[in-house]
């Protein structure tokens, strides 16, 4: 099993844990839009499609991701809580610098 495999492996685990009423695939794309962003340092959507060890074409991951980002039917907040939390829980002894863009794409 490759590096890639092994992070995207260990994330839907994780993910699965901690979000098990989220649907199967909300699951698979929150697992590849993390995985991405952790192996490719970068959170545009591009940079993470290129990442991702999936049998996706990396541009039809990126249209995946899009459709997710924009689906106005997802919950944000009771879908990414946990994740978030258990992110700053973890960070919390450490100095967290916090970057937001304002732009608008599209």
């Amino acid at each position: 099993m490759t590096n890639k495999r092994k992070v995207y492996t260990k994330i839907m685990q994780k993910l699965k844990k901690m979000m098990p009423q989220t649907p199967q695939n909300q699951m698979v794309t929150t697992a590849i839009m993390v995985a991405g962003i952790v192996l490719g340092r970068k959170a545009q959507l591009s940079a993470i499609s290129l990442e991702v060890p999936h049998p996706a074409k990396p541009a039809s991951l990126e249209k995946r991701m899009q459709r997710f980002v924009k689906n106005d039917r997802f919950e944000v907040a009771a879908n990414y809580l946990p994740f978030a939390e258990l992110i700053l829980t973890h960070l919390a002894d450490k100095p967290l610098l916090l970057a937001i863009d304002g732009s608008n794409v599209g």
